[in-house]
């Protein structure tokens, strides 16, 4: 799994939908690497095609990305 944050200043329209939009479209390529490695009966490893998706939150936040800090280490006590 790969966690990135992505921001944007907010222009009206709803980014967050036209990303998933986009993620749909350019991510069905990449299905066989969506799955798990998992024995087969004779020791083969095969790719178990899960369709999990892609998990996407989308957030709105009244500051900059300063006052957050760095977002590599989490930070409980952060509140924008």
């Amino acid at each position: 799994m790969i966690k990135t944050i992505y921001t944007y200043d907010k222009s009206g329209e709803n980014l967050g939908e036209i990303l998933r939009e986009a993620l749909a479209k350019v991510l069905v390529h990449y299905y066989p690497l969506t799955g798990s490695s998992v024995p087969r009966p004779d020791g083969e490893f095969i790719i178990e095609l899960t369709k999990k998706g892609v998990p996407s939150v989308e957030a709105l936040a009244n500051c900059t990305m300063d006052v957050i800090g760095d977002i590599r280490v989490p930070d409980p006590n952060t509140t924008a």
